[in-house]
């Protein structure tokens, strides 16, 4: 991918959250945005998603802008594929109903087509055995693989993830993270948004971090996490690395 921040700037009534995020990021697979809680991470990640609109600058992914208006908004949404904490899947759905549901309403495949991909997507993460069962019968791995499943199975353009692993415990978090590097071996394209350091170490080509609304530094991975050249960075790593 080819990522260009361009003087973004958000704020939340008097709150600043992005100031001037500026930043290119060409020939990019894997970029893993870290920092500390409140920081703007995953509010960036939303603006990319095209799930905010910046107060001022843009973004612009693959030469392509994301647009304002909200006609282009939903055409450019429809192919991102993005990966909340919360899973974000709908309750009263089953595991296939909440990856055919997207498909048939946003992009206008027929219900047998829709089931079809689906399946396939269910399949390519060992689910296909859970597809009838609703969110509440799937444990916390489960549900956030149906979640991934679902991203991907509209083909996307760029996949986001925002700290999917945070509401998981240990085993199941090695669980998705073995579900991300996996897409990163097939060549997907991502946006990480973790506090998982020795995963965003090993899965990165570029690591962003975040403070106080600005993007302090970015580099290669082993060159930000062995040579990190601010102090803020310095200080969020040794706290977040010493234990």
């Amino acid at each position: 991918m080819d990522l260009h921040l361009q003087a973004v700037t958000k704020r939340f009534d008097t709150q600043r959250v992005l100031e001037g995020i500026d930043a290119r990021f060409e020939g990019v697979r894997s970029l893993v945005l870290i920092g500390p809680s409140g920081g703007g991470k995953s509010t960036l990640l939303r603006i990319i998603a095209g799930l905010e609109t910046p107060d001022a600058g843009r973004v612009v992914l693959n030469g392509e802008a994301v647009p304002s208006q909200e006609n282009a908004l939903r055409h450019y949404r429809r192919s991102i594929g993005v990966v909340f904490q919360a899973f974000n899947l709908f309750p009263h759905l089953s595991a296939l109903e909440n990856l055919t549901l997207p498909l048939e309403k946003a992009h206008g495949k027929p219900r047998e087509e829709a089931r079809a991909i689906a399946m396939a997507a269910l399949r390519r993460f060992r689910l296909e055995a859970h597809a009838a069962k609703r969110p509440g019968q799937l444990s916390g791995g489960q549900k956030q693989r149906v979640a991934i499943a679902r991203a991907i199975a509209i083909r996307p353009r760029l996949l986001l993830f925002d700290e999917p692993t945070s509401a998981l415990d240990p085993e199941m978090t090695a669980e998705v993270l073995e579900v991300i590097e996996e897409l990163r071996a097939e060549g997907s394209d991502f946006v990480l948004v973790t506090h998982a350091m020795g995963f965003a170490r090993r899965v990165a080509d570029r690591v962003a971090f975040l403070a106080d609304g600005r993007l302090m530094e970015n580099a290669g991975a082993e060159a930000l996490f062995n040579r990190p050249e601010t102090a803020a960075c310095r200080d969020f790593l040794a706290r977040v690395l010493k234990y």
